[in-house]
């Protein structure tokens, strides 16, 4: 969370709602599926495979570390667009409103909504 809140300052309240229906599925998940799973597994290899599950994950920030700044820069435009077409900046009404029909044609093209708008 704190590195989405640095690389992102703009974003915070969506990378926030992202990452709580994250984190509120994975603990629907476990509730459901750990007690069928401790029954079947034991206790300790429980403990053992949720840990390993656990290093795991901490060892996925290792390429954030060495790539970090590189996707940052990759993720840049895509970024500002996003701040663009929320926030309204530097475009005139006009312009807005036909970006907001491009990103809407381009999202749902195949549908009847591309051909309303």
């Amino acid at each position: 969370m704190s590195y989405l809140v640095d690389s992102y300052p703009e974003m915070v309240i969506e990378s926030m709602v992202g990452v709580a229906i994250i984190n509120n599925t994975l603990g629907m998940i476990f509730t459901f599926a750990c007690n069928d799973f401790i029954a079947a597994a034991g206790t300790e290899n429980t403990y053992i495979i949720i840990g390993a599950m656990q290093f795991f994950c901490v060892l996925l920030s290792i390429p954030l570390l060495i790539w970090g700044k590189r996707i940052r820069k990759w993720t840049t435009p895509s970024y500002r667009r996003f701040l663009e077409i929320r926030d309204g900046l530097n475009q005139n009404p006009a312009t807005l409103a036909r970006s907001i029909r491009a990103t809407l044609y381009v999202a749902a093209a195949p549908t009847r909504l591309s051909r309303i708008l």
